[in-house]
């Protein structure tokens, strides 16, 4: 996991617990919680592969602050509630994640190498000849 319920209490404080909600007992919706971060990370992952090996360890603070507003994004749109910041903070961090994936900002990252693409000029087949189309005259 990038980010914890911490992160998201770190960086958003009472926030977090207006998008997320309480359950019936009146206590903080942790499974709605638990959930954002499970599809925010899965999210930020879905990016990243395209340049870097997944899951990332360490996990730079950029992608923690990304993960976190994907999260909160989710949690806030999912609910009663909207919020025009975590709505612009998520939309910043996924474009961010688009760059990253096209190559177009990197993560800085040491030790962490790219996966290997294979391209239609790697494919090489093994067949007969076809001049003549494998019609027998």
């Amino acid at each position: 996991m990038y980010i914890t319920k911490t992160d998201l209490e770190n960086r958003y404080g009472d926030t977090l617990y207006t998008v997320a909600g309480y359950d019936n007992n009146g206590n903080t919706n942790n499974k709605v919680i638990d959930l954002a971060i499970a599809d925010a990370v899965s999210e930020v992952n879905g990016y990243l592969r395209e340049r870097y090996t997944v899951p990332l360890s360490p996990v730079p603070d950029m992608i923690k602050r990304f993960a976190c507003a994907i999260a909160m994004d989710m949690m806030a749109s999912s609910g009663d509630t909207t919020n025009e910041t975590l709505q612009t903070q998520a939309k910043n961090a996924r474009k961010s994640l688009v760059e990253i994936s096209k190559g177009i900002m990197t993560l800085g990252v040491s030790g962490n190498t790219s996966p290997t693409k294979t391209t239609n000029e790697d494919v090489q087949y093994d067949a007969p000849p076809t001049g003549n189309r494998g019609i027998i005259l």
